[in-house]
């Protein structure tokens, strides 16, 4: 099992306004922790990623629930009590799935667990991206129905892509994706313009921890051309530190 201390910097990104001396505390706690015994006991509750998908869809226009989607097809169309967000990323699969070639990259999965259960907390990779011949794992965060845009700061979106893409197997990512060895795989942040996190990126210059740490962890941003449903998810804009 994990101690506390580990459960509590995993699960930092949970707090949505994290801030720089966050983010320092954090940066000190994985430089100085044993990853590897960590990704032992995440991998050791898995069954395989592309297995035990529980990506959320909509029952009925008028009563809508979240319900398992085990074929990866389904995706609500209706908004009113559902995140924009999960809509988009189950949209963009269906568009952009190796079926589907349309764009610029190709969107191998979406909502892949780093578990076997949910319980636990960690949660899910929003996205597996193929983006000029580089595998993207993917924290996504666009607008929510009816409000302004999530409070995620960005400092709360690095620590959760990088906790994620370090806790994720590479070798059995690979198989059970078919992923070649000559692909990298790479860590990003997708963002739009109305987001907290799309604010903190144009004042990075004010964030020299923050900046440090997206350098440091070659993390990537996508800032996207829209933020309605139902679209071409263009990436207009990559920002590599």
């Amino acid at each position: 099992m994990l101690n506390k201390t580990d459960i509590e910097f995993l699960l930092m990104y949970k707090k949505k306004s994290l801030s720089e001396s966050d983010l320092l505390k954090y940066s000190n706690w994985f430089s100085n922790t044993d990853i590897s015994s960590i990704k032992e006991f995440v991998n050791e509750h898995l069954i395989a990623y592309n297995k035990n998908h529980q990506g959320i869809i909509e029952n009925s226009s008028k009563y809508p629930d979240q319900k398992p989607d085990p074929n990866r097809t389904g995706y609500g169309r209706f908004v009113s009590k559902f995140e924009e967000e999960k809509h988009m990323i189950r949209d963009m699969f269906n568009k952009f799935n190796k079926s589907q070639i349309k764009g610029d990259y190709i969107v191998i999965d979406y909502e892949v667990p780093l578990m076997s259960y949910k319980n636990f907390g960690i949660g899910d990779i929003d996205l597996i991206l193929d983006y000029k011949n580089i595998i993207y794992l993917v924290e996504a965060k666009a607008k929510r129905y009816g409000k302004s845009g999530p409070s995620d700061s960005l400092v709360s979106c690095a620590v959760q892509i990088n906790n994620y893409a370090t806790l994720v197997n590479q070798i059995r990512l690979r198989a059970d994706f078919n992923i070649p060895n000559e692909k990298p795989i790479r860590k990003a942040i997708m963002i739009y313009k109305n987001t907290r996190a799309y604010r903190d990126l144009e004042k990075i210059n004010s964030f020299p921890i923050l900046k440090k740490f997206l350098q440091q962890q070659e993390i990537s941003i996508f800032v996207m051309n829209t933020q309605s449903l139902f679209t071409n998810y263009k990436i207009v804009k990559e920002v590599i530190f």
